[in-house]
């Protein structure tokens, strides 16, 4: 089963390999940017894991809808290991009766675990990396209780509860343990240079020039 895990890991983007297609139009499965796990690791400037705490919606100057959800983080693998909790920003959402649909969005709930991979926007916002590839629940093997990595596409017209992500085939589980190993072993190598779909070579420079691999 390990060798079938990394196997996914090298052939398969990190968005695809975590998504669930459920038995109900509340989870679609669909196409994301094609990101290796490098290049994902690579494009981020925070990686961490952690737990959200509380998800709410609001409003900005200009009258845009956005969701936000704090999350109180357990580990770091990449960035500034001091951070402890971050607020993780979307555009989207309902607002006093006011909502907007957005075809890419990130879903939260409180309670849920989630491995993330974030960008600082030039407002200062976190945001998930290519919009929504960049959030993978932590979920348990029913099968043998070691933690596995989901990702759950789910329309803003539909309540979202981490709690009923359905669990992907058995040989399609890809383990937390193996994408730390991979996060880990890739902040360490540092990013080799190369160009990345949808970042400037001047943020690849900037946000790996400095990285670490630890726990808050």
């Amino acid at each position: 089963m390990r060798k079938l895990t990394l196997a996914l890991l090298a052939a398969l983007p990190v968005a695809a390999l975590v998504t669930i297609a459920a038995q109900s139009p509340a989870a679609q499965a669909r196409s994301v940017a094609n990101l290796s796990p490098d290049q994902i690791v690579d494009a981020s400037e925070l990686i961490a894991r952690g737990t959200v705490s509380e998800v709410w919606t609001e409003k900005d100057a200009a009258g845009a809808v956005w969701t936000l959800a704090s999350v109180e983080l357990t580990r770091v693998y990449k960035g500034d290991l001091d951070t402890r909790s971050v607020i993780v920003h979307q555009r989207g959402g309902s607002e006093n009766g006011t909502g907007v649909t957005m075809s890419v969005y990130t879903r939260f709930s409180p309670g849920e675990q989630a491995l993330l991979y974030l960008d600082m926007s030039q407002s200062g916002q976190w945001r998930v990396v290519g919009g929504d590839i960049g959030k993978l629940t932590v979920r348990i093997d029913p099968d043998d209780g070691r933690e596995i990595l989901v990702r759950a596409t789910v329309g803003q017209e539909w309540h979202y509860d981490h709690r009923f992500i359905p669990h992907p085939p058995q040989d399609q589980r890809v383990y937390m343990g193996d994408v730390e190993l991979q996060i880990e072993t890739r902040v360490n190598q540092g990013w080799d240079g190369r160009p990345i779909p949808g970042a400037s070579m001047e943020r690849l420079e900037r946000i790996n020039n400095v990285s670490a691999v630890g726990q808050p």
